[in-house]
């Protein structure tokens, strides 16, 4: 891997892990000023150790926290600090009514390979009507939690395990990780449909569109993570 890249992120608030010891574990972060960041690991010297990777998550089995529906589940994750402290990283979108979740918005980190860094994810259910981005979560029902270590992740890739439930349902996380380029580069594409089928009885349908991309392996049997 090589040095953290300045990029611009909407998905998460802060850089995990990418100052040295002494010069501070957690650098807080707004999305759009990650190039302060890169100039303070130049200036500590910590970029030569360092590399930003983007953290992306996905659940299976999810208990049902709503009597009539599937959960309206959201994954936040925190830094795990001294003495167990948390300070919380970022949050995903909230997917209604989905057992299984895939999740669009991840998590960009900055990866210190001098650093143990330790994680947890929890995953919670959302009532209807709440603001995902301010929802204080210990409010909302707990679906499920695990606690990692960043470096566990990043080798593996594409990471699978259990969540800690506090009952007998079976739920896991999968976590998706993979290193950030420093391209910069913008592509606008644009899209437009004619003629679709239309699958309503009465009335028209409402079609939608979702873009994902390859993460790894072939497209047949490959990883496809959405990005919108």
């Amino acid at each position: 891997m090589g040095n953290c890249c300045s990029s611009d992120v909407t998905a998460t608030k802060y850089a995990i892990g990418s100052m040295r010891e002494g010069a501070g574990a957690l650098v807080t972060a707004e999305s759009n000023n990650l190039e302060a960041v890169a100039a303070a690991q130049l200036i500590t010297g910590a970029s030569n150790f360092s590399s930003w990777v983007e953290l992306r998550v996905s659940c299976a089995s999810l208990k049902q926290e709503d009597l009539l529906s599937p959960s309206d589940p959201m994954a936040v994750l925190y830094e795990v600090g001294a003495g167990g402290a948390l300070a919380e990283v970022g949050r995903t979108e909230m997917v209604a009514n989905n057992s299984s979740p895939t999740f669009v918005k991840g998590f960009r980190l900055c990866y210190n390979f001098e650093k143990i860094t330790r994680l947890r994810l929890k995953v919670v259910d959302l009532d209807k009507g709440e603001n995902p981005d301010t929802v204080p979560v210990d409010k909302c029902g707990k679906l499920g939690e695990l606690e990692f270590v960043l470096s566990e992740a990043v080798i593996a890739k594409k990471l699978t395990r259990p969540l800690a439930t506090g009952c007998n349902h079976k739920s896991t996380v999968t976590l998706v990780t993979e290193e950030v380029t420093s391209a910069r580069e913008t592509l606008t594409i644009t899209f437009a449909g004619a003629s679709l089928r239309n699958v309503e009885t009465f009335g028209k349908s409402d079609p939608f569109l979702e873009v994902s991309r390859l993460q790894q392996g072939d497209a047949a049997t490959g990883t496809w993570l959405p990005v919108f």
